[in-house]
């Protein structure tokens, strides 16, 4: 089996054996805090340590809770623990 774009969740028994595999021929690089400033890595790695509070402030916010709760009242599938939803986060 060759990885691309087009893995299903049917797939994920092959591909993660796969993907541990590529995952075990790949060289240390860095640790993530230290990636230098001429790497090709350093601007999306400061972009998301940048946007990293905000995101964690807007995903906690009483507004989302407020949306995320008038979704689940009208899409009750969302609630349902008999149903898999692959977004789910839980904070506590």
């Amino acid at each position: 089996m060759v990885l691309n774009r087009d893995i299903s969740l049917a797939d994920m028994p092959m591909c993660v054996p796969l993907l541990q595999r590529q995952q075990s021929r790949l060289h240390y690089y860095c640790n993530a805090d230290g990636v230098p400033r001429q790497s090709s890595f350093s601007a999306p790695m400061q972009l998301v340590y940048d946007v990293a509070d905000y995101a964690a402030e807007c995903l906690s916010s009483d507004a989302l809770s407020e949306e995320l709760s008038a979704a689940s009242d009208a899409n009750a599938w969302m609630d349902d623990d008999k149903h898999t939803f692959f977004g789910e986060e839980n904070y506590e």
